[in-house]
């Protein structure tokens, strides 16, 4: 069974507030499909999950970084490796 916090839906304005966005841009990624909405009559609604899966998505990773060789350099005017 469904609690009222599965029920809960935010507003485009909300989410963009939660998000630091504005409204137009919650629209987007919901007609891009990257911001899961829908519709109640005329009114797109959007779940408090969806927003966090959504930030969830947008996460940024450092890069990988290998391991320099700092072993074996290069002779003085060498031009090859």
């Amino acid at each position: 069974m469904a609690t009222l916090e599965d029920l809960r839906t935010l507003t485009v304005e909300e989410a963009a507030e939660l998000l630091g966005v504005r409204a137009e841009a919650v629209r987007l990624f919901v007609r891009e499909g990257r911001l899961e909405g829908f519709k109640v009559g005329r009114r797109l609604r959007i779940r408090p999950a969806a927003v966090q899966e959504f930030l969830e998505s947008c996460r940024v990773r450092p890069p990988i970084t290998l391991p320099t060789d700092r072993g074996h350099r290069r002779p003085r005017g060498s031009l090859h490796a």
